[in-house]
């Protein structure tokens, strides 16, 4: 008999003799636990994200998200691409790309910009945290935008910005692959929601 890929599995009302009839002798190779139609609805939606964008969507949506400044959390992405059946590797590793290449554009960008005054008013303005703590802490400053909740993006930015240069920007933003990985393991083990 075949195993089947990932399944849904009702976390309370589940019978464990039903489903083992229903799957007569089939094998699950994993069960994911959420509420009754959340967990359809999230499933459906990582396998129609899978099929439409597969691992390149992954890949783009990373580097759109860390390129811009947009308010949609990149473990949206990562989540329903686990919940779709991309293996977890190849998540991590289109993710962490499509974030490092999105944050060098976004440095490059206002590395260019940031030498004129309109531009330096408009990042003042926005984001003074995350301006703080780069000017206080530079390459540091970015690598805890890099590994926390504190827009990456937005350190990418300010980096920039400040003129720092780009291979300690570099060094720190690799931090962005064990990040992708730590929170998908987390979306893997039911701690952080997937999608």
């Amino acid at each position: 008999c075949a195993d089947i890929e990932p399944a849904a599995v009702e976390r309370r009302h589940g019978d464990p003799e039903l489903l083992k009839k229903f799957l007569g002798g089939r094998v699950l190779k994993e069960t994911r636990n959420a509420g009754s139609s959340l967990k359809f609805c999230l499933v459906a939606a990582g396998e129609a994200f899978v099929d439409v964008a597969g691992i390149y969507g992954v890949f783009a949506a990373f580097l759109v998200l860390d390129t811009l400044w947009l308010p949609i959390p990149h473990d949206t992405f990562s989540g329903l691409a686990l919940l779709g059946g991309l293996d977890f590797w190849s998540i991590t590793l289109a993710g962490g790309c499509g974030s490092v290449i999105g944050g060098s554009f976004a440095f490059a960008l206002s590395h260019k910009l940031g030498r004129s005054v309109w531009f330096q008013e408009i990042m003042y303005g926005r984001g003074e945290r995350a301006r703080l703590i780069v000017a206080r802490w530079g390459a540091w400053g970015v690598a805890l935008g890099a590994l926390t909740p504190l827009p990456y993006s937005l350190c990418a930015w300010i980096a920039g910005t400040f003129q720092m240069r780009w291979l300690p920007f570099l060094a720190v933003s690799l931090l962005r692959f064990p990040r992708v990985a730590f929170y998908l393991w987390l979306m893997k083990i039911g701690l952080l929601p997937a999608g």
